[in-house]
């Protein structure tokens, strides 16, 4: 968000729940639940309060979540998921390390936070809350914000919610980021992919590589770029190896004239 804010300030704006009522919003489960579970260090319970606040506040607001929820992991992500394992074990060994040391309740907490760990348990009781709410959720396939982004497009939803950008390479035309509304707070953040693109004279191919952190904002100016921010080409090449199910009839959608109207303004 500190690139976009910088170099394409026009793309970020900020939306009461009143120009988002009346929407399906495509909520990614696992960030959500991870907010939660950092605060209350992994309290289940506390976890399922949380989500059951924020999902009525959202209702109050006349906006409908529709969470959804990680399948498996795609191949190309072995590595990244090596990584963070290896990363929970280095905390969890430093925490061990520190028990005796005078600082030991701040650091420990402060360390838990990188234990963190989404578990079956953690999603089943997600579930259970849902179906007795009554609130739509979807299985993806795979990745949670591939299968937001294909809601998206559908027309089933509106826009995804996440506290996650890497629903803009996936292809999000509208992120929210901070949706919730309450403590005092009066209005979420929105983010455009196509005001991104533009702004940064940027195609989608190199939106996903500057994500990656291959390429900076600086490197592509005047450089001539590798395709058009029209182009589908390369983005459905560096976005292959994901999937996302195109069946979720059970879900209510737009009107397509009207979401497409109002997704592009």
């Amino acid at each position: 968000m500190a690139i976009l804010r910088e170099h394409a300030p026009s793309s970020i704006s900020q939306v009461t729940p009143t120009q988002l009522a009346g929407k399906h919003i495509a909520i990614d489960a696992s960030v959500s639940m991870y907010q939660f579970l950092a605060s209350s260090q992994q309290d289940t319970l506390a976890m399922v309060r949380g989500l059951f606040l924020r999902t009525i506040n959202l209702i109050e607001n006349g906006i409908t979540p529709v969470y959804v929820f990680d399948g498996k992991p795609p191949d190309i992500k072995t590595e990244t998921l090596a990584r963070r394992e290896l990363r929970r074990k280095k905390a969890a060994d430093q925490i061990a390390a520190s028990a005796n040391g005078p600082d030991h309740e701040e650091e420990a907490i402060r360390l838990a936070r990188q234990t963190m760990k989404v578990t079956a348990e953690h999603v089943k009781a997600c579930k259970e809350l849902f179906d007795l709410m009554g609130v739509a959720y979807v299985q993806a396939p795979e990745e949670a914000e591939a299968q937001c982004v294909e809601l998206v497009k559908s027309g089933r939803c509106y826009a995804v919610g996440s506290e996650d950008s890497d629903v803009l390479p996936f292809g999000g035309a509208i992120l929210l980021k901070s949706l919730t509304f309450c403590s005092g707070k009066t209005h979420a953040t929105q983010v455009r992919l196509r005001e991104v693109l533009t702004t940064l004279n940027l195609g989608r191919s190199e939106l996903v590589k500057m994500m990656k952190g291959d390429i900076t904002v600086e490197s592509t100016q005047g450089e001539g770029l590798f395709q058009s921010p029209s182009s589908e080409e390369g983005w459905r090449t560096e976005t292959a190896g994901f999937r996302s199910s195109k069946g979720c009839p059970y879900l209510p959608s737009y009107p397509k004239t009207r979401h497409e109207t109002r997704a592009s303004q």
